[in-house]
């Protein structure tokens, strides 16, 4: 097969339908679908095996379920496909998905190709949230490790996977999997794969993927453990780029960024929890987050003249008065978090 889709399953049933038809739509038909059904507890299994039987190019693996970073695992493990494309089980690709960008990584011989999406905040119990927000790579065309590495700084990187597609045998050589981390497994196995000696990536700025942001997804829960993954990711983060001696001295402010991002992750998910923590357990988790090693090194020595965004210059200051009771009252107010 040219491209393998590889699409995690956990509990789906009222959305995994029209997202798989979206993926049997494909222009291209020199693909394989691979559904991992990560231990589901509703009927999704039991689609995807009706997906099977209906298309020769639809296999399903069952297992018991340990998260989606493993089942994305167990689906790569599975895969035949020259190119990889992970694809979630309750959002949508356009129809020419694959055919736009294999062609585009066969022409430029690229290990990765990296395009457009859209979110969408979804209606649900007749609310309509009423927001879409187009995402398309800043700058375009197709660029080697070095020269990609010089430009850091206009890029970024992102930490989605499904707004990309992978060489398999490039994934492979570089032993890249997923981790298991509760939230930001995406991050980690993008930071790994762009740290790899890649041969070339593309930056395709047409939109391709909808992304369907719903209440009650993974992203829109209080996590326990998000301060420490999102941590662990922000040192996979400067680790990365350090290492590289195409960004030094240049990504300093980066790092940075990154490590204050980990407080802006941690707000927007103790806002989450609501009720179900006291406001001094969600001040004690900010001290938490903001007492860790690199974190506390940052808001030490961050300048004000290094943060574009106003409400993060705020939020950056209180913690340096360790005002963490007004950052939690404060927080509340949806205009201070980023839409995640």
């Amino acid at each position: 097969m040219e491209v393998s889709f590889i699409v995690p399953v956990y509990n789906v049933e009222q959305y995994i339908r029209p997202s798989l038809d979206s993926i049997l739509n494909q222009t291209h038909r020199d693909i394989e679908v691979i559904l991992v059904d990560d231990g589901s507890t509703d009927r999704s299994g039991a689609i995807c095996d009706e997906y099977a039987a209906k298309d020769s190019r639809v296999r399903v693996i069952h297992k018991e379920n340990e998260g989606t970073g493993y089942a994305r695992n167990t689906g790569m493990d599975a895969a035949s496909g020259e190119y990889l494309y992970f694809c979630d089980p309750d959002d949508f690709v356009s129809p020419v998905l694959i055919e736009d960008n294999y062609r585009i990584a066969k022409e430029n011989d690229a290990d990765m190709v990296t395009f457009g999406y859209k979110t969408v905040w979804r209606k649900e119990n007749g609310v309509s949230r009423n927001r879409e927000e187009v995402v398309i790579p800043p700058v375009l065309g197709a660029y080697n490790r070095e020269s990609y590495w010089n430009r850091f700084q206009e890029f970024g990187i992102g930490g989605t996977v499904w707004n990309r597609m992978f060489r398999r045998s490039f994934i492979e050589a570089h032993h890249i999997r997923y981790t298991n981390l509760s939230n930001g497994q995406d991050t980690y196995f993008v930071y790994d794969a762009f740290s790899a000696p890649f041969n070339k990536i593309v930056f395709n700025d047409k939109m391709y993927y909808t992304y369907m942001k719903r209440s009650g997804a993974s992203t829109t829960v209080y996590k326990p453990q998000r301060t420490e993954n999102e941590y662990m990711i922000a040192c996979r983060f400067e680790e990365m780029v350090t290492a590289l001696p195409y960004c030094e001295g240049l990504c300093g402010g980066a790092v940075k960024a990154r490590y204050l991002w980990v407080l802006s992750r941690t707000l927007g998910n103790i806002s989450r929890a609501g009720k179900d923590l006291s406001l001094h357990e969600k001040v004690n988790i900010l001290k938490y987050a903001a007492d860790k090693e690199r974190i506390r090194e940052t808001l030490c020595t961050v300048k004000m003249s290094e943060i574009h965004a106003k409400s993060t210059r705020v939020m950056v200051m209180l913690f340096k008065l360790r005002l963490y009771k007004t950052v939690v009252i404060l927080g509340k107010i949806r205009e201070w978090l980023k839409p995640e």
